[in-house]
């Protein structure tokens, strides 16, 4: 029966640069369909090249090449990628099983290209795997599985696709005389279903199984035996290849084997998924804790009631301190819709000092407040005393060795009972601790305040001495306005006067700044994991070289190595998007909690930070997918 001619060479040649001797020059070479041929040499003869370009893993630098009446003369690499697919496959010298996925979805590989329907393609993995004795391995990881159980692995993915023409490079250099014999066999019986089978070997007897052996030497056909007329023809049964799948075979593919990389490769993905969390995370919790600070901020100005005006008086002498503030005092409440008009100094905490003398000496300045108020400042803050009169002892100028605490003073000061007791030193001046307060909506941080009498304060360091006006609700702009008139007609300029409004829109630019920094940081935290995580794919693409290779030798597209990487890098990015939105709300919770706050989360940051996960995911691995995608198939060899 005359055969059909598969393989046409004419003066094929593969030169690596101008000067080199690798390669091949100048072959003319006519292999039939069904034919079994082997090819030897010594190294370094060019087989290696041979066998690249009849497997289209590489093209030509001169010459035509045939395949099955095709002219690949001028054929793209696309062209090239899709014939390997459907017609060629390859057994190589190491086997190239994937270790981390079972033996037959290694089976199974050379399929993928063909994006066979799953059910089908497990089917006929397992025919080929059972063909050669080793579908008792079906569900073994290919790595624990033997040196000529692998290699028997090999030879099932190659003639899984019923491909046209098999090409071994050196399948029994690896393994012992038995193991390579029973691979050669299984080999041969790829040309029971018509197969044409060529095997690069060094081994004279394995080159004596075939019916036709090529030697090369320096880069030339040196001998042919050709064909035997004896030669007994393949069989020419007919066996339907594998169908080709629709497009969302191909897109459930890349997906499936995409979790699978990010599931089995765990310690690599909890590392990325940690990177991307911590920059969501902390970008949620950044906002959502700048959000919570700024609601709170807001409800103490509400708290206030818009009913408060704060004035900053002249720098008065000190002879004259308390005669001039209670002159203004007087002065402001003559004013309609005031309710009450307090004085209080600010004094310098570290130059004044301040510090426990009985019961020990304890001194625990930093962080407290010294405030020299007078009686009325108790009810314009809204502060709770522990006695009914301790606000009247601020109302006597000859008073001045009282004070009285807030809570957290108290504690930082380590004083006896709950209420009085105790005696600090402040400027020099032993003051009995009369009593505690606690505050309300107003002033809550008035908590580590130290109040004196106000008479005290010519005889300390002086800080900026202000009047507080309480006002009948909705009049603090108004009365702002007319305050500097009132308490100096001739000079109102040497008063400043502010109003909880004024905070309000203080607030709210310190706010956006704010904002802007917590944006800032959070951005360079996710630019920072999104870089973290693309160096770690480059990483892996570089550690899965002989995989890449091997898809691509199999007939995966560029693109669709790509597209895999690219996958794995949204899939960690959605992870890691999703564990960094849950820990920055519960940041925000945990934060809120312990400062006694009402937690405030935006519903829109969760999805947010998925999508941005994503994102960061997309961006971090285009470049690792594009180092992944310009691997040569001939690196398989």
């Amino acid at each position: 029966m005359e055969r059909q001619r598969l393989i046409q060479m004419r003066g094929v040649t593969r030169q690596y640069g101008p000067d080199s001797t690798a390669g091949i020059f100048d072959v003319d070479l006519d292999i039939d369909a069904g034919e079994y041929v082997a090819i030897v040499g010594p190294s370094g003869a060019g087989k290696s090249t041979l066998l690249q370009i009849l497997g289209l893993l590489d093209a030509p630098n001169e010459g035509s090449y045939t395949f099955a009446g095709k002219d690949l003369t001028s054929a793209t690499e696309k062209d090239r990628d899709q014939l390997r697919a459907e017609s060629i496959g390859f057994v190589f010298q190491a086997s190239h099983v994937l270790p981390h996925l079972d033996a037959l979805s290694n089976a199974a590989l050379g399929m993928v290209p063909h994006a066979v329907p799953l059910q089908e393609r497990s089917e006929i993995a397992y025919e080929a795997m059972n063909s050669l004795g080793i579908a008792d391995r079906a569900t073994y990881k290919a790595g624990v599985l033997s040196g000529g159980e692998r290699q028997r692995l090999a030879v099932a993915r190659a003639l899984a696709p019923q491909p046209e023409l098999v090409l071994a490079d050196e399948p029994t250099g690896a393994l012992d005389t038995a193991s390579g014999m029973a691979v050669l066999a299984d080999l041969e019986r790829a040309r029971e279903h018509g197969a044409t089978l060529i095997v690069i070997t060094h081994d004279e007897d394995v080159a004596a199984r075939a019916h036709r052996v090529i030697r090369i030497v320096d880069g030339r056909i040196a001998e042919d035996t050709g064909a035997a007329e004896s030669t007994p023809a393949a069989a020419n049964e007919s066996v339907a290849k594998p169908r080709k799948g629709p497009l969302r075979t191909r897109v459930a593919d890349v997906l499936a084997e995409s979790l699978t990389e990010v599931l089995l490769r765990g310690i690599r993905t909890a590392f990325l998924v940690l990177a991307f969390a911590l920059g969501i995370g902390g970008l949620i919790a950044s906002v959502g804790i700048s959000q919570t600070a700024a609601v709170q901020i807001n409800e103490r100005l509400e708290a206030a009631a818009f009913d408060e005006v704060w004035i900053s008086t002249p720098d008065y002498a000190r002879e004259e301190l308390e005669k001039n503030l209670a002159q203004d005092q007087h002065r402001l409440r003559q004013l309609p819709h005031v309710q009450r008009v307090t004085r209080m100094i600010q004094l310098p905490t570290e130059s004044t000092g301040l510090y426990r003398m009985e019961p020990g000496d304890v001194n625990v300045s930093g962080g407290l407040q010294i405030i020299a108020v007078d009686d009325q400042f108790f009810e314009t803050q809204d502060l709770t005393l522990g006695k009914e009169h301790t606000a009247d002892l601020f109302g006597m100028p000859a008073v001045t060795s009282v004070a009285v605490v807030g809570l957290d003073a108290h504690e930082a000061l380590q004083l006896p009972g709950s209420e009085a007791g105790g005696t600090v030193v402040v400027g020099g001046h032993r003051l009995t601790v009369v009593d505690s307060f606690t505050t309300g909506e107003r002033r809550p941080g008035l908590n580590n305040a130290v109040l004196v009498p106000l008479s005290l304060a010519p005889q300390l360091h002086l800080g900026q001495p202000q009047l507080v006006m309480r006002t009948d609700k909705g009049f603090p702009a108004a009365l702002a306005e007319a305050v500097p008139m009132q308490l100096n007609a001739a000079d109102p300029g040497s008063y400043r006067v502010q109003t909880v409004a004024d905070l309000r829109n203080l607030r709210m630019g310190v706010s956006t700044d704010l904002d802007a920094l917590v944006g800032i940081m959070a951005a360079t935290l996710l630019i920072l994991a999104a870089v973290s995580a693309s160096t770690s794919m480059y990483l892996t693409v570089l550690s899965r070289a002989p995989e890449i290779a091997l898809r691509r030798a199999l007939g995966t597209t560029r693109k669709g190595i790509a597209a895999r990487f690219v996958t794995e890098g949204v899939m960690i990015g959605f992870i890691g998007g999703a564990v960094g939105a849950l820990a920055g709300v519960l940041g925000v919770v945990a934060v809120s909690a312990a400062q006694g706050w009402k937690p405030q989360v935006e519903p829109w940051l969760v999805p947010v930070g998925l999508g941005l996960g994503v994102v960061a995911g997309l961006v971090s691995s285009v470049v690792p997918a594009f180092i992944a995608s310009k691997q040569p198939p001939s690196n398989a060899l």
